[in-house]
């Protein structure tokens, strides 16, 4: 959790002050040069990731699609293009991670988890090169649960030494920055436990002298709001009251001379009162209002009659929803208060819903879903969109879950881990609005420190476009020692060469910027350097550059959340029991000829290992035949290459494969089919392209999987990316150097499981939890969309959410539901 002293408010506030440390670099997004005050001339980008589901099982797949966002409009503008997404263990360890290329500011992708996964809470991290300028604290962060097969949910702590009651964290806010003596002063505070979990706490205020000032109650997670008037000359503290132990805390100092600015919300407008004391003239102060570090008003504050009092009102209607920042600027333009409110637009709310065409279906069974989004103008909804269908065991409940509405017009805006930011948006409690502005008061809290503000630094990370390969030149006999010369770059893959040229600077750097590739591709760079005066080539070394990935950071607030929501889950170890084999099979003892491996069937070892057969009959590799059969179906490239092999298309424009020849071609005696060790039924809905290799088991090397599998065993496994793993730089006796890059995540299709008929009850078992995925849904003119699958064999109650942004960067999300039962 980051912490939210005031008086550590630099470090912890980094998210806001950083972007006034990037106003002395070069502005390089515009033709001239600009003033950049309130960050106009900034951009700022928020990444959003949505995930199919929060609880996993070794072996599955992580779905996601990312947003990428222009952080003031909300729009899928933002200046990058390439954005990195990381899988990071329980440990801190980054485990996997992916570039992807963003295709109007959004792209999907999947992380496979491997059968070897270790049991804990994993984060999945995402953001981009240029975000990289500002805190940590703004790349997008989620946590998600792995869980094992056999192995329970209860995810166990180290017991803490101390048994006795430890002091809470409690802190105080007062509204704008300061309390300023002989004023009513509204402060905001909050008590955490030593998980950083919000807690409810009595207290009292007293003076130094212990005369009793104000007693007071938190009243929402911790969180509370309390007002009194300080004194010139005194000093006070809080006395909180938890588990009938009393704990003591100093407040802020009050200022003798100060500005004070509260804001409070009206039906139709917000009052900005400002009140300074007695030697403080505000007349020519102005107050602005920020949204997304955008300025939506300015006004100049007129005091009349009083010099150090006034009153300005902001009506709401100029206002969208989202957090507005009102600003106080003296007569230097120097902003002194500072106070967030959030402003809820009921009147241009986007009407969005889900409905399927049953309440209730049996296993297997087709659901077929409409979605329908209202636009609230006279222009149509244009949006991207993504949605996921899966077991409500696998979800939080929605006031703990950070969606594409919460992140990005709450927790991307405010300092700290939001508790429940769920309930701020969806809760029917009369007091949500009222706690949303406590808040704002304290996870929104400013105190203006200007003597800080002059910080510079004069290292920044540019947007990206494309892949960008740097490094530096240096002699071969002084590796301190630049040379000046030309790099050559030739990178090559199955589908492209990509050959490019560019000169190094006089201390020998030198960048190649906007490369494209997908998927592994070798890369070779060589050097050219002249001596002019001696004519001849000087012996070169190239130093390649590789960008270590932030410092990760793991957060012990959101443990405790996932850990209190998972405690006890039996079904959600049903679930994870179910996703792995556990038939009760014969299995046979079998004697195999190896052959020798090498290094290549690494890859086949260890997508084979969670499965229960030892060696393959036969393996057709796809990576050797090339990827020339895009529309190709991947089991009639089977035939031919197959002994014994036998394909047939069926009415449904689907395909049987028959490993025992065309005599035994009577009733349903086809191959059974695997699909990364998951049953199917029928052919598999996928491209040739995907897949990596194709396992055929026949015989006795196919009875561990019982009756089932008397007819043979076609066991197909799709790309991953991790099917070429880089090796280490090679260089070259004459300087050059060679190197595998990973390039663009090659994302994988969601396979959308199809019956085509009644299946009898001997039929495969499907233990689908995510029973759909789909990263993009295509609406209609008047807004509509059609989106169907299967159901699986798992009964439960199933959750529908779509998620996404409107064309002019309205965050959008829906749920609905549905049950999976057995009708009798």
């Amino acid at each position: 959790m980051i912490p939210l002293c005031p008086f550590n408010f630099l470090k912890t506030n980094t998210k806001f002050f950083c972007i006034f440390f990037l106003l002395t670099l070069q502005n390089s997004f515009s033709q001239k040069e600009k003033p950049a005050q309130f960050n106009a001339e900034i951009p700022i980008e928020k990444l959003y990731v949505h995930l199919n589901k929060t609880y996993f099982t070794a072996g599955e797949d992580i779905w996601f699609k990312a947003y990428l966002v222009d952080g003031k409009t909300h729009q899928l503008n933002a200046v990058s293009e390439i954005a990195y997404i990381e899988l990071i263990d329980a440990g801190g360890k980054i485990i996997a991670n992916k570039t992807i290329k963003l295709t109007n500011g959004n792209a999907p992708g999947n992380f496979k988890l491997n059968q070897s996964s270790q049991k804990g809470i994993y984060t999945v991290r995402a953001y981009t090169n240029y975000m990289r300028n500002f805190h940590n604290s703004n790349f997008f962060e989620k946590q998600i649960f792995v869980n094992v097969a056999n192995n329970g949910t209860n995810i166990t702590t180290s017991p803490s030494a101390d048994t006795g009651v430890i002091k809470p964290d409690v802190q105080f806010f007062p509204e704008g920055g300061y309390m300023v003596n002989g004023f009513l002063n509204p402060i905001g505070f909050k008590a955490v436990d030593t998980n950083g979990m919000g807690i409810s706490v009595s207290g009292k205020i007293i003076d130094d002298k212990g005369n009793l000032i104000k007693e007071f109650a938190s009243s929402h997670l911790g969180l509370g709001l309390l007002h009194f008037i300080p004194k010139n000359g005194d000093s006070y503290s809080a006395i909180i009251y938890n588990q009938e132990t009393s704990f003591t805390y100093k407040l802020p100092i009050a200022l003798n001379e100060g500005v004070l600015m509260t804001v409070t919300d009206n039906k139709d407008y917000y009052k900005a009162e400002i009140r300074a004391t007695n030697a403080i003239d505000i007349n020519g102060f102005s107050v602005i209002g920020k949204q997304r570090k955008k300025i939506v008003f300015k006004t100049k504050v007129n005091t009349n009659k009083k010099k150090n009092a006034a009153i300005v009102k902001v009506p709401k209607d100029i206002l969208n929803e989202g957090i507005t920042e009102f600003t106080l600027l003296n007569n230097t333009n120097t902003p002194i208060s500072e106070r967030l409110l959030y402003y809820i637009n009921e009147k241009k709310s986007l009407k969005s819903t889900i409905t399927s065409s049953q309440h209730s279906y049996e296993p297997k069974s087709l659901v077929n879903l409409e979605i329908d989004i209202d636009s609230y103008g006279e222009k149509e909804v244009e949006a991207e969109l993504s949605l996921s269908v899966t077991n409500t065991a696998l979800i939080p409940n929605e006031y703990h879950s950070t969606d594409i509405k919460t992140y990005l017009l709450l927790a991307s805006e405010l300092r700290g881990e939001i508790e429940q930011p769920g309930y701020y948006f969806y809760s029917n409690d009369p007091q949500r609005k009222k706690n949303l502005d406590l808040l704002m008061r304290t996870q929104g809290w400013r105190q203006y420190l200007i003597k800080d503000m002059s910080k510079k630094t004069d290292y920044h990370f540019k947007p990206e476009n494309g892949i960008n390969i740097k490094g530096r030149l240096v002699s071969s006999f002084d590796l301190k020692k630049p040379l000046v010369g030309n790099i050559f770059l030739t990178a090559k893959n199955t589908d492209a060469i990509v050959q490019d040229k560019v000169k190094t600077d006089e201390n020998g750097n030198f960048i190649f910027t906007n490369l494209n590739f997908a998927d592994t591709t070798s890369v070779f760079l060589k050097a050219e350097v002249r001596d002019a005066k001696k004519k001849k080539n000087l012996n070169y070394k190239i130093l390649f550059d590789s960008a270590d990935s932030p410092k990760v950071s793991v957060s012990k607030k959101s443990i405790n959340n996932l850990e209190n929501y998972y405690k006890g889950s039996k079904k959600a170890q049903s679930i994870s029991d179910a996703f792995v084999f556990n038939n009760k099979t014969i299995q046979l003892e079998e004697v195999f000829v190896k052959a020798k491996k090498n290094k290549v069937e690494d890859r086949f070892e260890r997508k084979r290992k969670s499965l229960p057969y030892k060696e393959p009959s036969h393996t057709v590799d796809f990576k050797e035949l090339g990827r020339d059969f895009q529309n190709i179906d991947p089991l009639s490239i089977l035939q031919g290459r197959v002994p014994s092999l036998l394909v047939r298309a069926t009415i449904n424009g689907g395909y049987n494969v028959f490993l025992r020849g065309a005599s035994s071609l009577t009733g349903d005696n086809s191959a059974l089919i695997l699909l990364n060790g998951t049953p199917l039924n029928g052919s598999p809905d996928i491209l040739a392209s995907d897949i990596d290799f194709i396992d055929i088991i026949k015989g006795p090397r196919a009875a561990i999987y019982g009756s089932r599998a008397a007819n043979g065993v076609i066991a197909i496994f799709t790309r991953d990316g991790t099917e070429s793993s880089a090796d280490k730089n090679q260089t070259k006796e004459d300087g050059s150097i060679s190197f595998l890059h990973p390039g663009y995540d090659y994302p994988k299709r969601f396979y959308n499981t199809k019956y085509q008929k009644k299946i009898p009850k001997q039929s495969n078992s499907d233990y689908r939890t995510t029973l759909h995925w789909q990263p993009d849904i295509t609406l209609t003119e008047d807004g509509k969309g059609r989106v169907s699958f299967y159901t699986s064999d798992y009964l439960g109650e199933y959750q529908i959410i779509l998620e996404g942004l409107t064309s002019d960067g309205v965050p959008l999300r829906t749920t609905s539901s549905f049950e999976v039962r057995i009708n009798e």
